[in-house]
């Protein structure tokens, strides 16, 4: 009896003490509760789908990636940032919390349906060559109290998310790609181009303030620009080359380029061809893209276009329009299959007139190569031993972590379905030790 209760003793004193952990000093996965944090250490913070975590801290400083598939909040002390030092990834429907400022280091990635809300301000400092800042996949929302700064990372919304700052939003480089709804509290500052606005996507903002170059323009594309303020002198060249483009304002001054001033949506009202839906599947190795269009007016067709980081977007093929003369009133069903896509594919309509304008669609990913979505995770890796490149072969996307000898993480990448080529050149030789999701394993480095 003494025993039993001693045994209970110790399972709840090591369960209070995980509970109040001060330093998380491994990769851990947390259960519904409330931890302290207040050490760095370069770790992996996991939250399963389904709980609900509470995270104290008394560092300004997580030195973690976050895999946030259930509920987080993140604390600070009044004054202190909260600065996260690797990915953030939030699943499908996820939400994190930070009260206070965030800052993130590296690329964030925010699943169908999740939220990121920031009580204070959000600043992106991602490195050029570490890929998109903060990416917002359909129906995501990412919602600042404060400003939001893009220092050296891009901002990407498909189709359906929205991105909200109630005060400043400032772009200090170029390649953001706007397909959903960008709301500025106070004024967007565009300092380079070009970037993209692509129907369906909007921008209002109170004021604009554009500094970008004149070749390339600040924007590029289609979509709908409604400045509700001012448009205020920056370097005084035009916004954009595109007619495509709408801009709603009615304030004095302002050089909006070849932008066509109204106060309709051009994606909802106006453009040529209205499509009803815009899909791809992958298919033995290739990928079925289809869409439908309800009407159309002078179409020409479809260029197809595909990219790998929704930025730089490049023509892989063209579907004639079926309308008698461009002009019908009627669904007509179009499809178009890419037999080389590549590991991250994202893909858009570009629309041309009998006149040559042009329009684009949403943009689309196909994030899962296979559709396989239930089971454990498989990985297949080679060639063992690996030199400058190894390959793994996953049925889920997930979290790359690998770790040296003395369980040093060196190395994170997020992982598609499929084949994922990993350059490990910076690795020295020796044995390292892998982890996806629920699967882990080893590799040697030549």
């Amino acid at each position: 009896m003494i025993k039993n209760l001693l045994l209970c003793g110790l399972l709840l004193c090591a369960l209070g003490a995980l509970k109040a952990q001060d330093y998380l000093n491994q990769d851990v996965t947390l259960m519904t509760g409330t931890y302290t944090y207040s050490g760095v250490g370069s770790i992996t913070i996991t939250v399963p789908q389904g709980q609900v975590v509470q995270i104290n801290s008394g560092s300004t400083y997580y030195g973690a990636n976050l895999v946030v598939n259930g509920q987080l909040t993140m604390g600070n002390n009044p004054g202190r940032d909260v600065q996260i030092g690797g990915t953030i990834l939030l699943g499908k429907e996820a939400n994190l919390t930070v009260d206070g400022h965030l800052i993130s280091s590296k690329a964030v990635t925010l699943g169908e349906d999740a939220g990121l809300t920031v009580t204070g301000n959000y600043d992106s400092n991602l490195g050029e060559s570490d890929g998109t800042s903060v990416h917002l996949l359909a129906r995501s929302f990412c919602q600042v109290a404060g400003n939001a700064i893009f220092h050296t990372g891009r901002l990407v919304l498909d189709a359906g998310s929205v991105f909200t700052t109630a005060g400043d939003m400032k772009w200090n480089r170029s390649g953001c790609v706007i397909s959903g709804a960008l709301n500025v509290g106070s004024t967007l500052f565009i300092t380079s181009g070009p970037n993209q606005l692509n129907c369906p996507g909007s921008i209002t903002t109170v004021n604009l303030h554009n500094d970008a170059g004149i070749t390339p323009s600040g924007i590029s594309g289609s979509g709908y620009f409604k400045i509700t303020g001012n448009s205020i002198t920056g370097s005084g060249n035009p916004l954009t080359s595109d007619p495509t483009i709408v801009v709603d304002y009615s304030g004095p001054g302002g050089n909006f380029g070849a932008a066509t001033r109204a106060t309709g949506n051009p994606c909802t009202v106006t453009l040529p061809v209205k499509l009803r839906g815009f899909s791809a599947v992958y298919q033995q190795r290739a990928v079925g893209l289809s869409w439908q269009s309800e009407t159309e007016v002078n179409n020409k067709g479809f260029y197809i276009q595909r990219s790998s980081d929704a930025v730089h977007f490049s023509t892989i093929g063209f579907v004639a329009s079926k309308a008698v003369n461009g002009i019908s009133s009627q669904v007509l069903e179009y499809s178009y299959q890419d037999a080389a896509p590549g590991l991250h594919n994202y893909y858009r309509l570009q629309q041309e007139q009998l006149n040559g304008q042009m329009s684009y669609s949403a943009i689309i990913y196909v994030q899962d190569l296979s559709g396989a979505q239930a089971g454990a995770t498989t990985v297949k890796v080679f060639p063992v031993p690996a030199v400058d490149m190894i390959r793994f072969i996953t049925n889920k996307a997930g979290l790359l972590l690998v770790f040296d000898q003395n369980g040093r993480q060196v190395l994170s990448r997020l992982v598609s379905v499929g084949e994922n080529k990993i350059g490990i050149q910076q690795l020295k030789s020796g044995v390292y030790f892998y982890r996806i999701n629920n699967q882990q394993g080893r590799f040697i480095k030549k």
